[in-house]
């Protein structure tokens, strides 16, 4: 830049204070219109969240999120009910089987359990010859015996 005397080589050095002020007045309102926006936009934002109905009523979320609960609850209780009923009757049934192929129910429907003295179970006739000293297990005690042919 050239000046042609000291005067104007001032003058084009020093800012003008009149244009210095316009120009920081004029960043000042743009700076407080854009700000304003930007808290209309923010509050416009803040009041369509607020009328979402998880927000205007937040229980509600709580409520059905418990309703649920108590309904599966429920569920697992009645499934654990009727597991329970049926392992229930499966003992039952099997006690039962256990007791029909029980010796001690062999033995209360008549049968016996013939042994040695030495508690061998005879089998045949072989297994006991004459004068053999037995014993008879019947269902609710015991009969001593010896064989005599």
């Amino acid at each position: 830049m050239r000046a042609s005397t000291p005067t104007d080589a001032a003058k084009r050095i020093v800012p003008d204070v009149a244009r210095e002020r316009l120009s920081i007045s004029s960043a000042r309102r743009s700076m407080v219109s854009l700000l304003e926006a930007r808290l209309q936009r923010e509050q416009l934002s803040l009041s369509s969240l607020r009328t979402r109905p998880v927000l205007a009523h937040p229980q509600t979320m709580v409520d059905i999120r418990e309703e649920r609960l108590g309904h599966t609850i429920a569920r697992a209780r009645t499934l654990l009910n009727e597991q329970l009923l049926q392992a229930c009757g499966d003992i039952g049934r099997l006690s039962a089987e256990l007791n029909a192929l029980s010796p001690a129910s062999t033995l209360e429907r008549g049968y016996a359990v013939v042994q040695t003295a030495a508690g061998v179970v005879v089998r045949t006739a072989k297994d006991a010859p004459a004068g053999t000293a037995l014993t008879i297990r019947l269902a609710k005690d015991t009969l001593p015996a010896v064989v005599s042919d």
